[in-house]
């Protein structure tokens, strides 16, 4: 037993390096919403099929006619129909795939 110990101590750290470097070329990661592209037209809101998009009021008047885009990642499935079907091109996907949070408010991102 005592020697199963010494062994184990004087291994040390096996693994050091980072599981993944980079993304794949085709990966689907985090939503890149811009605002000022967005037409209201409410497409990307009715297509997602877990419901995690949705258009809310948003004050000042945008040009999508008081509409503000709101992603929510607890019910995204990164499945891309969203950017597809995104006529003014306001939403595009990135290769992000870092996006580990400790608060549950945090998933939630405001189209600026």
């Amino acid at each position: 037993m005592f020697e199963i110990i010494r062994r184990i101590w004087k291994t040390g750290v096996v693994t050091q390096q980072p599981l993944v470097l980079a993304a794949p070329p085709r990966y689907r990661g985090k939503l890149i919403i811009d605002q000022a592209d967005c037409s209201g037209c409410g497409r990307c809101e009715s297509i997602c099929p877990t419901g995690a998009i949705r258009l809310q009021p948003a004050p000042g008047g945008h040009k999508t006619g008081g509409q503000k885009i709101v992603v929510s990642y607890g019910k995204c499935v990164f499945c891309g129909l969203c950017s597809e079907v995104c006529s003014g091109g306001a939403i595009s996907q990135s290769q992000d795939y870092r996006m580990a949070t400790r608060q549950k408010n945090e998933l939630l991102q405001y189209g600026g």
